[in-house]
Parts: C-alpha cells; structure tokens; sequence
C-alpha cells in the first residue's frame, strides 16, 4: 500500500468514541495528516440518511460542530498525536458536492461499511468526484459501543459510557454532554 501526504475520515462524531479513535489511528497508518470531516456540520432535524434514519434526529446530534471539534481535538492530542499529524474540518455529506468547499477531491477519502448508509455514502463521494476506500479492518481489541448506544447511556446516568470512550475526552464530554442533554 502507497503511502499518502493526505487522507480523509469522516463522521458525525456524536461523540467521538473508541472506534472512532482506531478509524483515525488506522487512516493515520496510511498517511502523513488526516482531514477529519465532520459531518452534519448544523445541529438542526432532517436529512436523507438511507437505512440510518436516526442520523437526523435532533435528539441524536446533541453536540455541535466546535464542540465535536473540541472533543476530537483534545482526544487526539490526549492520545499523543501533533495538530501536525491531523486537521479538522466541516464535511456536509447531506450536499456531498459541497464537501470539494474544505477537501480538495484529490485526498483519498476512507470510510467503513457497517450499515446500509455507509454503502450509499460511497456512491455520494464518489458521485462527487473522491477516490474512496473502505477500510477493512480489525477494532475487536477496543470496547465498542455506538455513539446511539453511548448518548443513551449518558443520558440514563450510566457511568459505563466511559468505557467507550477515549479517555483524552471524559472530562470535557461529561461537560458538554450534560449541557446539552439537559
């Protein structure tokens, strides 16, 4: 496998969690800095999200843009990462013509596939003209959990959410998360 200057991940980041960590760390394997696009970029209902209805519902994106910012910021630094190593950026999937706006279509776009919606995220990308490569790989190593299941967790007043997330990010998450769920 080619080593690249530039790659991209991409998600809502609702919030940032350990599976989360290992799609960076296993982008970051393949390239020297890592666009991290977060998407849904306007904390608002609606959207188009086959098979992952869910995606736009107010309730599931309690966390805006620079508070996901943050928490994937202080994550990766947390876990011994340089800003050198990773740039953060909006990534509106739901207009994917818009993305090209912050990434230019030359940088590789990584995603998974776990659900019927990562199927037809690729199209979407490569509609708009990115290379995009499904990564298969391993994350049966880390505590994992959905951020669905994580925000329910939270909300019910489970400590266990912190199991399945970084730690770089407990404090400031247990912060904005209560906030936000008020």
């Amino acid at each position: 496998m080619e080593r690249l200057t530039h790659a991209s991940i991409h998600g809502r980041f609702q919030p940032f969690h350990n599976g989360h960590l290992e799609y960076f760390r296993w982008a970051k394997s393949r390239a020297d800095c890592v666009y991290i696009g977060i998407t849904q970029i306007y904390n608002e209902s609606g959207g188009h999200f086959p098979g992952a209805n869910h995606r736009g519902l107010i309730d599931n994106n309690p966390l805006t843009f620079f508070e996901r910012f943050w928490i994937i910021e202080t994550c990766l630094l947390a876990n011994g990462f340089s800003l050198e190593e990773f740039r953060i950026i909006p990534f509106p999937i739901e207009d994917p013509f818009r993305i090209s706006t912050f990434l230019p279509t030359g940088v590789k776009c990584f995603t998974t596939r776990h659900t019927e919606w990562n199927e037809h995220k690729v199209k979407l990308l490569e509609d708009a003209g990115f290379d995009v490569e499904v990564l298969e790989h391993d994350e049966s190593h880390v505590p994992r959990a959905s951020g669905t299941e994580i925000r329910e967790l939270f909300r019910s007043g489970d400590d266990k959410w912190r199991k399945f997330v970084p730690e770089g990010a407990h404090a400031l998450l247990q912060e904005l998360l209560s906030k936000n769920t008020a």
